[in-house]
């Protein structure tokens, strides 16, 4: 049995060797045994009856793949075409951008801290990157007090717009609570309708 289990093994590893012979013999010898070889090594040797080699057959279709960037931007409001496709801003039904991935809610993150100058206060410009508005957008930044600061700005981002936020004008010991430049890490960014 070890030997049966000795040749099947030597067998398998070099079947890829022989796919590329001429052909694959085979024979039985007295033990019964069977051997296979890529040579007609005995007598007894003939010509394997193998199985086809069998492959998937892979159709790629040449379609591309079609966005509203054309056809002015995704209605968002105007809901999912019957294929769960977004609809585009003129009407059109064939983009294959998915609706509860484009309008599920707005994608808000900061485009540009300004520092203060000039006796400007700094400011924040978050960028809504998703096409759907962001709704009561909401600036908040931690001081090293602990305090929260915040930001006033517009009362939505239009769906990929970009909207200002200045800090809430608070007077501690005559001077602006707000520090000259801002931090990334102290910022939080919200908004109505974005999803947490």
């Amino acid at each position: 049995m070890k030997a049966i289990a000795s040749l099947s093994l030597a067998a398998l590893l070099a079947l890829p060797g022989l796919l590329y012979a001429d052909g694959v013999f085979t024979w039985v010898d007295e033990h019964g045994i069977t051997h296979y070889s890529s040579s007609k090594d005995t007598q007894k040797a003939r010509l394997a009856e193998l199985p086809p080699i069998m492959r998937g057959e892979v159709k790629l279709t040449n379609k591309k793949l079609v966005s509203c960037a054309q056809h002015g931007g995704v209605d968002c409001p105007a809901g999912a075409d019957s294929d769960g496709s977004v609809i585009c801003l003129d009407g059109f039904k064939n983009a294959t951008t998915r609706f509860r991935f484009s309008c599920n809610s707005p994608r808000l993150k900061v485009a540009e801290l300004v520092k203060a100058e000039n006796g400007n206060p700094p400011r924040v410009l978050i960028r809504n990157s998703n096409s759907v508005a962001a709704e009561k957008p909401l600036v908040e930044y931690r001081l090293g007090s602990g305090k929260t600061l915040t930001f006033n700005g517009p009362e939505e981002i239009a769906p990929f717009g970009v909207g200002e936020f200045t800090p809430v004008e608070q007077i501690e010991d005559g001077e602006p609570a707000y520090p000259r430049k801002l931090s990334l890490a102290r910022l939080t960014i919200k908004c109505e309708n974005c999803s947490q």
